[in-house]
């Protein structure tokens, strides 16, 4: 197809999936603009920067980044435009610092590593300026919260995304879907879902928790997909070249076969059977503003409007639990370390209750036939469905929403979310506590029948 057009929200389309980006274009879906709290960020952070040096606020305005330019002004927000490789292209920038002679690209990232998309922007920034003749420098400064790092803008370090360009996006093979997160929400689900390719011809990303080294160390050793993986004799020196390829192959064989591998003889924890249960999850912007709980018949919201009560209502609701005691189940850690930390600051301490990390129990005793084991991806598996979708960073601006203009039918929806959530993790715990029920393929697997799947003898 023809790709008439290349923004920065494309960009980051393309890189948390080549095939979304492909199909947007394809259908004519505008990208989404960046929110409003990153563009804050990135603000504080490039100010942080120019501390002190003149600049211009171009507010990604593409006049006012032309008559910087021409007057050899650094820059804060540049919008820049132009046409590169028969395409409309237009990059919004952190900043342009103007050294004498020369600009240096500016970006700031929040990610805690640059990423292929950081790179590529800069790469296009770059190219757009070179080409209406603006003397730049050969390198860009990425602009992080903690440090900051420089990338030399040489033909070695140019992103596989430029060659695309270079050839109209043409002969680039099967493009995958990126089998992440992102197909938890992403409108072309059914769409998509048509065109997905037999699972054993998927990369290796397609696995959770494959890391860039690891999909490096594989690719050294000829193993790009599942069914590579799958046929790859295990040596010893392969074991020690792809760390973790034991697991990866158990992976690939349930997401290949449909089929969950259970630890022959796990159990659901004994105390599962007794007491009264509560389910527990936090939405957080800096700090979280709401602990949800979910009971058999009941839900039970504590909200943080301002930070000046928050203190308030986390003692109430550490006081609910207490007086609540009973199996409280959350998923992930990030609910125990929330209250750990409260126990420490406001000294009401939790010893009544237990706290189960459905994530964790799931973890070490079972490999999902999936992609991901967020709470998203294995609910949805489980046939559990949201009422309202507000991942991500979707929850945090109808919260903010909400604080800035009283909107009822926003807090709603952030309280239908977080019910949402508490109800999910009850899905998982009880898939847990009885596998067999959910008409689910299962497979319990002995330490010899395991050692065969990885070897390939079974």
């Amino acid at each position: 197809m023809i790709i008439r057009s290349i923004t920065n929200e494309d960009l980051f389309n393309f890189y948390e999936c080549p095939r979304r980006f492909f199909l947007m274009k394809e259908n004519g879906f505008s990208s989404i603009e960046m929110d409003q709290s990153i563009k804050v960020r990135h603000f504080e952070i490039a100010r942080g920067f120019f501390d002190g040096k003149p600049y211009i606020d171009a507010d990604w305005d593409r006049q006012k980044t032309l008559e910087a330019l021409l007057r050899r002004e650094s820059l804060l927000f540049p919008l820049l435009t132009g046409r590169l490789y028969e395409m409309d292209v237009e990059i919004k920038m952190g900043g342009l610092h103007w050294c004498g002679d020369q600009y240096t690209l500016l970006l700031p990232f929040l990610s805690r590593e640059i990423s292929d998309r950081h790179r590529t922007t800069v790469f296009l920034a770059h190219l757009l300026l070179k080409e209406v003749g603006i003397p730049m420098a050969e390198e860009a400064l990425f602009l992080g919260r903690s440090r900051n790092e420089r990338l030399k803008l040489s033909e070695n370090a140019k992103p596989n995304f430029i060659a695309f360009m270079e050839r109209g996006f043409e002969n680039m093979g099967t493009v995958f879907p990126a089998t992440s997160k992102a197909c938890i929400s992403c409108v072309f689900g059914n769409q998509c879902g048509v065109i997905v390719p037999e699972k054993r011809d998927l990369p290796l990303k397609a696995l959770s928790g494959v890391t860039t080294s690891t999909l490096g160390a594989a690719e050294l050793n000829g193993i790009r997909t599942l069914d590579d993986l799958l046929k790859k004799p295990l040596t010893q020196d392969l074991i020690e070249k792809i760390k973790g390829i034991e697991k990866l192959k158990l992976k690939a064989y349930a997401f290949i076969n449909d089929l969950v591998l259970i630890a022959k003889g796990f159990e659901a924890p004994s105390e599962w059977a007794r007491g009264e249960d509560l389910y527990f999850d936090i939405e957080a912007d800096v700090t979280p503003y709401l602990f949800g709980f979910r009971t058999r018949d009941d839900y039970l919201p504590f909200l943080v409007k301002e930070e000046r009560y928050y203190e308030r209502v986390t003692r109430s609701m550490l006081r609910f639990l207490n007086l609540r005691a009973r199996n409280v189940y959350h998923f992930f850690e990030y609910e125990r370390k929330v209250l750990d930390q409260l126990q420490q600051k406001t000294q009401i301490s939790l010893d009544r209750i237990q706290l189960w990390d459905v994530y964790d129990i799931l973890r070490r005793n079972m490999i999902l036939p999936i992609q991901h084991y967020s709470l998203k991806m294995v609910a949805k598996w489980l046939g559990y469905e949201w009422k309202v979708n507000l991942e991500g960073q979707k929850s945090i601006r109808h919260f903010r929403q909400w604080k800035e203009k009283n909107d009822h039918g926003v807090l709603r929806a952030i309280l239908q979310y977080n019910e949402s959530d508490c109800q999910a993790t009850e899905i998982v715990k009880r898939w847990l506590s009885d596998p067999t029920a959910f008409n689910i393929p299962v497979r319990y697997l002995s330490k010899d029948e395991e050692h065969g799947i990885i070897v390939g003898t079974q």
